[in-house]
């Protein structure tokens, strides 16, 4: 269990090091003993629990791919993708704009990624009573 833990931790570093200032230079050694116990005893759960804080604290991490994915640029609405085929069917409502704006960095931007900061919170809430229900 400790190498498969040493390697969570090793990972996490590797991928998130350089959002997270100074977690590149932690090494396993100088963790505190109960955090590299909530580490051994559950790796998968401590990765997420890493990934979770890492998208929290820079929610434009995800949103930027998220809202290029459903079709919203920086040029505006890609042609043929989902934003394009809801706009031409509803519109421009509210929350189209919205979502169109944050991909263009302007008034939608705060709004969506206080939404995906929201929205991972509540993810790691969720798996934090998951945790808690199955461990006790």
């Amino acid at each position: 269990m400790d190498h498969a833990a040493r390697a969570a931790f090793k990972g996490a570093k590797k991928c998130f090091g350089h959002l997270v200032q100074g977690l590149e230079n932690v090494s396993w050694g100088e963790l505190p003993n109960h955090t590299k116990n909530h580490i051994g005893k559950d790796p998968g759960m401590t990765s997420l629990q890493v990934i979770l804080v890492v998208v929290a604290l820079t929610p434009g991490v995800v949103a930027t791919p998220l809202l290029y994915t459903l079709g919203f640029s920086g040029l505006g609405p890609l042609a043929g993708s989902a934003a394009a085929a809801f706009q031409s069917t509803f519109g421009t409502i509210a929350g189209f704009s919205t979502l169109q704006s944050a991909a263009m960095a302007g008034y939608g931007a705060p709004v969506a990624n206080a939404a995906i900061s929201g929205m991972t919170a509540g993810s790691a809430l969720f798996a934090e009573l998951l945790e808690k229900r199955t461990v006790g």
